[in-house]
């Protein structure tokens, strides 16, 4: 029986993903993997974003260990993450980069204050409250 399901999103740079993610959605380092080739540089790490992991990968390391993708492997594609915070108006006028702004903080029709920004590697973060807090 599945314990828990979490994404698991692609980059070139895990360090500075982490910080985008650290200043703005309050994310917590778990761990992380120095590259083989450059000690100082992460492979892979975990970090962890309203109570879920998210795993962050290297291209080169996805294609290392699964040499049929080497070429195929995209950044920012075909992955949308939700997340749910206690107040999104706030963690909007709290962001540190408002520069990919994809949807304005508004309120939806099923009751839910939401905006929409990409990460630094164009993934798609909703990020929600319900509006009768």
């Amino acid at each position: 029986m599945s314990q828990s399901v979490f994404p698991n999103l692609v980059t070139n740079d895990i360090e500075s993903t982490i910080s985008w993610y650290q200043q703005n959605l309050d994310a917590k380092p778990k761990m992380s993997v120095p590259s083989k080739t450059n000690p100082n540089k992460a492979c892979f790490a975990t970090i962890t974003v309203a109570n879920n992991d998210i795993m962050l990968q290297t291209i080169k390391n996805i294609e290392d260990k699964y040499p049929h993708l080497k070429g195929q492997v995209s950044i920012g594609q075909s992955v949308a993450l939700n997340v749910q915070v206690i107040d999104a108006q706030a963690v909007f006028e709290n962001l540190t980069d408002k520069s990919e702004v994809v949807i304005e903080p508004m309120d939806t029709f099923y009751q839910m204050r939401e905006f929409t920004i990409k990460d630094p590697n164009g993934y798609m973060l909703t990020v929600a409250s319900p509006l009768n807090r």
